[in-house]
């Protein structure tokens, strides 16, 4: 039952964009906002609150007295994941939107930590006529810039330049006030980024309206060039009474409620506590609610006239009324003497927080309830209330207050508050929201604010952001024990990583990886070393990486690979080349590189040409030799050195080293000349290795890994290296070096695992260790970023999409290639799918 109505026009002060990330509103103030990834509540010790706290007083203590701090906690059950699409790549454009449809059916909920800035206008209140008059008027006579001040009141032409003027300064003084808090804030966190204007409108549209949509990332409005106020509520707000619990009703093409608990009393030690006590904190609870807190520095004015309020407070309460009627005052040492003790103790408080050096202000905080459903609503407040009861905080739930309750939610509008209070910037401090569920990079920054990779769900029902890449840097290690899921896991995240329109280079022992080849059909190669169990033959020639005439790495590359053949003879005689067959091989070489047609220029066709005797060293290689169909293939493997996808797949030479190191000598060439080209600097690239303990233990490999994992962030190039187990990284000589330089650690169930083992090789504390041993294997895993104190639980749980793109199952495997041959990528992977659905659909028939 309706029972009042609120005024929508005066909801919000916003007015208009300026510049990039601000907005002005109607009292002069500029505002702007970053946001941060927070620091997951499970991770959070007692030591760690503390710094936070201490963190966050000194970041907020270093910004001009003239700007205010509004920090929003956002928690939205079924807030939905928005996905790009991908127009120019078929199947990832299937796959991502299957992904997207996937996670929105399971309702996912949304967490979003935002700090808003607010440069107040040093000139409100001041800009009566007679006020600037009796200000600027003596003045005028020697200052200019108060002349032209006092002047700009009698022209509006020339007060709006003036205006202007005033209001391009605060907005540089706001932008480096705000990259000096992002910039702290992100080495605290690891990352921190200023919203742009459209993604900041978006989030106080949310907060006009409750609408969770607006808070999906990817899914951000355009902001209006004016009058943003007329626009920030998308109907009417009205008092309802719901089983006589009063709630505001936001009108809208589904109508929203709103129940605000005001904070009157903060606990004796407020230090975390919106996150400590687990998942009995505030911030841990399930639900839809927005956690606020405001502050406003006081200035000195302001601070010293509270404090002299406060002292003749004090002084009043000492007066003797009865004495004075009686006609008898009583002496000062009277007065002193009859003092009550509460009264002499309250002043020396007031004394000893007068001499303080920490910044006063206005202190506010709320916590918001909200959702479609006002019954579901009422049952949220009362599971935070009971949270918020356990952190020894106080609330009260509005109710004539709830109209200025919303009005102090909004982006500046903490002014508006009924539930102020003066405490100082390390109150505040300890206050701050800077904890919130990890949800890892919905926007990477590495990728020019690419979405993320692959969107994961957690155990507490958020969406958790999957990137490679981090902080300039894109080097991951995974472990995943036979049966674990690896392989399904590693290809999952490599299928999407190709939505990016890169490229992925993943060198593998077996056939794990060959079916994202085979998907992206004409965009995908594989090389796979000796025949199949089919006789296929999918070799090596090394000159599909040559450019042209000007290309003498390539040169260079090819009589360092012939050496490196040679090394697979026995007899020491047939190792080395003489004088003459030197100038023989590079004479061979010259004449291959000059032939025209492509095919003729070729490994095969060079090595024909070389003289018997030389010939006769390269015999293992050619036709006939043990080794033959590596590196005289008739076609690479890969075909073109530009596909998107390419497998290099060891299959049954895995294990011998005089097959394995020329082999990834090449591999290293090709991959470095892809990944280094400067025409592909802005495009991501990834190479894969899996079972990596195999390549890394011939000479020269692991150093030459290292070296490209300092250097590759300069090209958007990264490394993903897999294995079964602890040991296989710990065995690797340069391991410490690897490990220094990794974005994140991904594990996958181990139940037998050491350990101790673990601990030692990846620096992991026993909580970690614990998660990892309680994984449920092919379905869970755990993302280590050591950059971002982030160790959370994400589950796979993928669509029949990502399913069929990853199965090696032989039938489904043959049709799923015959039916996108026929088909095409896009219209072959919906019908593969479609039949495994059938499938599936038969199958549960039968069993009913």
């Amino acid at each position: 039952m309706a029972i009042g109505t609120v005024p929508t026009g005066n909801l919000s002060p916003l007015i208009c964009p300026v510049g990039n990330n601000a907005i002005l509103d109607a009292s002069g103030s500029l505002i702007a906002a970053v946001e941060l990834p927070g620091i997951d509540p499970d991770a959070l010790m007692p030591e760690d609150q503390k710094r936070l706290a201490a963190i966050s007083a000194s970041i907020y203590a270093t910004v001009p007295n003239c700007i205010a701090v509004q920090q929003y906690l956002v928690h939205a059950e079924n807030c939905g994941v928005l996905l790009r699409e991908r127009p120019n790549s078929p199947v990832n454009n299937r796959l991502s939107a299957a992904r997207q449809e996937s996670l929105n059916s399971r309702k996912l909920a949304q967490t979003r930590l935002v700090h808003v800035l607010v440069y107040e206008d040093p000139q409100k209140g001041k800009g009566g006529l007679i006020a600037s008059l009796l200000r600027l008027g003596p003045m005028a006579l020697v200052d200019k810039e108060a002349r032209e001040d006092l002047f700009s009141k009698f022209s509006d032409a020339r007060s709006l330049v003036i205006r202007e003027r005033e209001i391009s300064a605060r907005l540089r003084e706001l932008s480096r006030a705000l990259e000096d808090v992002r910039a702290k804030w992100e080495m605290a966190m690891g990352s921190a980024y200023i919203m742009p204007i459209d993604q900041f409108w978006t989030f106080a549209k949310f907060l006009g309206t409750m609408n969770t949509r607006y808070l999906r990332f990817g899914n951000y409005l355009e902001a209006p060039n004016d009058d943003m106020d007329a626009v920030v509520a998308d109907g009417d707000i009205s008092t309802v009474s719901y089983h006589g619990v009063d709630m505001l009703k936001l009108d809208g093409l589904i109508p929203h409620y709103f129940i605000s608990m005001g904070l009157v009393k903060t606990p004796t030690n407020p230090i975390g506590m919106w996150s400590k006590g687990r998942k009995h904190a505030p911030a841990t609870q399930r639900g839809n609610y927005i956690i606020n807190v405001n502050f406003s520095p006081l200035s000195e004015l302001s601070r010293q006239l509270i404090f002299q309020n406060a002292r003749n407070s004090l002084d009043r309460q000492k007066i003797d009324i009865r004495a004075i009627l009686k006609g008898a005052p009583t002496s000062e040492t009277e007065a002193k003497a009859n003092e009550s003790y509460e009264i002499k103790m309250k002043q020396k408080e007031l004394e000893k927080a007068a001499t303080y050096e920490d910044r006063y202000g206005r202190l506010s905080g709320q916590v918001v309830i909200f959702g479609e459903d006002p019954e579901q609503v009422i049952k949220d407040a009362e599971v935070m209330t009971t949270a918020i009861e356990g952190t020894q905080g106080r609330m009260v739930w509005e109710s004539i207050g709830l109209p200025n309750a919303l009005k102090t939610l909004q982006v500046g509008g903490y002014n508006s508050s009924d539930r102020t209070s003066i405490g100082t910037e390390s109150r505040f401090g300890a206050m701050s929201l800077y904890a919130a569920p990890a949800i890892g990079m919905p926007v990477v920054e590495d990728l020019g604010n690419e979405e993320a990779q692959y969107v994961f769900e957690t155990r507490d029902g958020n969406p958790f952001y999957y990137s490679s890449f981090s902080g300039g840097k894109a080097f991951t290690f995974g472990v995943g024990p036979t049966g674990s899921g690896k392989t399904f896991f590693k290809n999952t995240l490599t299928s999407h990583f190709l939505k990016y329109g890169g490229y992925v280079r993943s060198l593998d022992i077996d056939a794990g990886s060959e079916p994202i080849a085979h998907v992206f059909g004409d965009d995908g190669g594989i090389i796979r070393l000796g025949t199949s169990d089919h006789g296929e033959i999918r070799g090596i020639d090394p000159f599909v990486s040559y450019t042209g005439p000007h290309d003498t790495a390539f040169t260079s590359h090819i009589i360092d690979l012939c050496r490196l053949l040679l090394e697979a003879n026995d007899t020491p005689e047939n190792r080395v080349m003489t004088s003459r067959e030197q100038r023989d091989l590079d004479d061979a070489i010259m004449a291959t590189l000059e032939i025209g047609n492509p095919s003729l220029r070729s490994f095969r066709y060079m090595l024909a040409h070389l003289p018997n005797d030389l010939k006769e060293k390269f015999q293992r290689w050619m036709g006939g030799g043990v080794y033959d169909g590596i590196f005289n293939a008739k076609h690479d493997g890969l075909g073109d050195s530009r596909k998107r996808i390419g497998i290099i797949n060891l299959h049954k030479f895995k294990e011998t080293q005089r097959v394995i190191k020329p082999v990834l000598m090449d591999l290293f060439y090709r991959v470095t000349t892809l990944f280094e080209d400067p025409a592909l600097r802005h495009v991501p690239k990834q190479l894969d290795v899996d079972e990596s303990h195999l390549p890394l233990s011939v000479p020269g490999f692991s150093e030459r890994l290292i070296s490209k994992a300092r250097t590759w962030r300069k090209h958007l190039s990264g490394i993903t290296m897999w294995t079964q187990g602890a040991q296989d990284y710990k065995s690797i000589p340069d391991w410490d070096v690897l490990r220094g330089a990794a974005t994140q650690f991904v594990f996958l169930a181990d139940p037998k695992m050491d350990e101790d083992l673990y601990m030692d090789t990846f620096k992991i504390s026993p909580g970690v260790v614990n998660m990892i041993r309680h994984l449920q294997a092919r379905k869970e895993a755990v993302i280590v970023q050591p950059d971002l104190d982030v160790a959370k639980v994400v589950r796979l749980i993928t669509e029949p999409e990502q399913y069929i793109i990853n199965t090696s199952h032989p039938r489904e495997a043959a049709e799923r290639d015959a039916l996108m041959k026929e088909y095409g990528p896009e219209e072959g992977l919906r019908r593969a799918t479609a039949l495994h659905l059938a499938r599936i659909r038969a199958k549960e028939k039968e069993e009913v």
